[in-house]
């Protein structure tokens, strides 16, 4: 069994230093599967992994969504030197209009 989770990762840098994030996360089976666009997977190292590749280009702010199979399972983790931050989704309705 297991829990589907879509991750989406975004960052901005230099083209060298894409080339190289690439070719780190061809390194590693999870990451490149999960981070395939549209793909939904089970990397249950998320957060060690992202923490890994963040240590390794310590100069790039990693951006990490994740909308898992349940709602209102929705989060984002920010990745930058090493150290994350991670926020859950709050849903809010406008108020009703009287």
């Amino acid at each position: 069994m297991g829990y589907y989770t879509q991750y989406s990762l975004s960052y901005h840098t230099d083209e060298q230093t894409t080339q190289q994030i690439e070719a780190y996360q061809e390194g590693n089976e999870s990451m490149k599967y999960c981070l395939t666009d549209g793909q939904r997977g089970k990397w249950y190292e998320w957060e060690r992994d992202m923490m890994a590749m963040s240590r390794a280009f310590p100069s790039v702010a990693f951006v990490l969504e994740g909308v898992g199979e349940e709602y209102p399972d929705i989060w984002r983790a920010t990745f930058y030197g090493g150290c994350v931050k991670k926020e859950k989704a709050v849903i809010t309705f406008k108020e009703e209009v009287k």
